[in-house]
């Protein structure tokens, strides 16, 4: 592990922690005001938000599944694949589901192997396991799909018992909430609730996000996105699906939530800034430029680095990082099935 000695970073407002906890507390999401409250770093010049260049999906030859024993550290290829810039993971179900163009693969979780291949009609995009099934975005916004759709596979007979209809172009980040699906729509500056049985539309929200398949995740009774080219992250309660934004000051890249907060990564300043809902100040962990995907489980959170072959794991409880080497850059990250999954580049 390399010590990183302070770095200079941009003034950044955080929701106070009284806000954070009256919010889930009562259930209701309201619009807040975050000018106040919460504590600041030193101040210097703010970072630039511009979100990094569009990716291809042109897919990269040296990549593939990574599995990571979570208290040795080891990481492990289980499987060589060629892995496009839109390619996703997530772990649950009693599998490991990978997206690969227009693949959704099942990997056995103990051994590592394929275990069966989804024939997808566009790429896929973002996975998420939950409510029985496996949901996949087929027709990623990365690869410029016209018409994406929401489809739901199942684990066990891998066959697609639920599709949407024809979605607005640019369907990107995609999570399974309390109830329904949650996928975040970056051409159009919006959040669409999916109902997880029938798949038909339930609502949609006009709340902005970033391009990236990281910039949405579920927790405490609420879906969280960030908005990098902004600094935003906005909260939406499942149940009143009143919306609440907080202007961060920073290049969010990816949220994860669990643990009693909200954890979001900064690639510009290299850092993973924890938000507690106990009441207890935000706390700030540095990393290395470059920070993005984080997931959180098996006592851990786990970021990768954007911009290199770096995996950190950052104690829940200690806040201590540990640096993972990895043969090549991690893309995403899903932490279940008794281990870490790494989908890299």
């Amino acid at each position: 592990m390399t010590a990183h000695g302070p770095r200079k970073r941009s003034a950044r407002r955080f929701p106070a922690a009284s806000v954070w906890t009256a919010i889930l507390v009562a259930g209701v999401l309201v619009t807040v005001s975050c000018s106040s409250g919460g504590s600041k770093v030193e101040p210097s010049a703010a970072p630039s938000h511009s979100p990094a260049p569009s990716p291809s999906s042109t897919a990269s030859l040296d990549s593939g599944v990574l599995r990571i024993d979570p208290k040795t550290l080891e990481p492990e290829t289980v499987m060589p694949l060629e892995v496009p810039n839109d390619g996703a993971i997530a772990a649950g179900l009693g599998g490991v589901w990978v997206t690969s163009g227009r693949e959704l693969i099942q990997l056995d979780p103990k051994s590592g192997r394929q275990v069966g291949t989804v024939d997808l009609e566009e790429s896929g995009g973002s996975v998420a396991a939950g409510h029985a099934l496996v949901w996949v975005i087929e027709g990623s916004a990365i690869s410029g799909a016209l018409h994406p759709t929401l489809i739901g596979v199942g684990p066990s007979t891998r066959e697609v018992s639920v599709r949407t209809p024809d979605q607005d172009r640019g369907l990107m980040g995609l999570v399974a909430g309390e109830e329904g699906l949650w996928a975040t729509n970056t051409a159009e500056g919006a959040v669409v609730e999916f109902d997880s049985l029938s798949g038909k539309v339930r609502r949609t929200l006009q709340v902005d996000s970033w391009q990236s398949e990281q910039n949405i995740a579920a927790g405490f009774g609420a879906i969280w996105v960030v908005d990098r080219t902004n600094g935003v992250i906005s909260g939406i309660s499942e149940t009143t699906h009143k919306v609440g934004r907080f202007d961060l000051k920073a290049a969010v890249f990816g949220v994860a939530a669990g643990e009693g907060a909200i954890w979001v990564t900064d690639d510009v300043d290299g850092v993973l800034e924890k938000l507690p809902l106990d009441g207890s100040k935000p706390k700030t962990i540095a990393l290395e430029p470059g920070a993005g995907p984080v997931a959180i489980g098996e006592g851990a959170v786990w970021v990768g680095s954007s911009e290199g072959d770096t995996l950190w794991r950052v104690d829940q409880d200690t806040l201590r990082v540990k640096t993972i080497l990895l043969d090549g850059r991690p893309l995403d990250i899903s932490v279940g099935e008794g281990a870490v999954w790494v989908l890299y580049q």
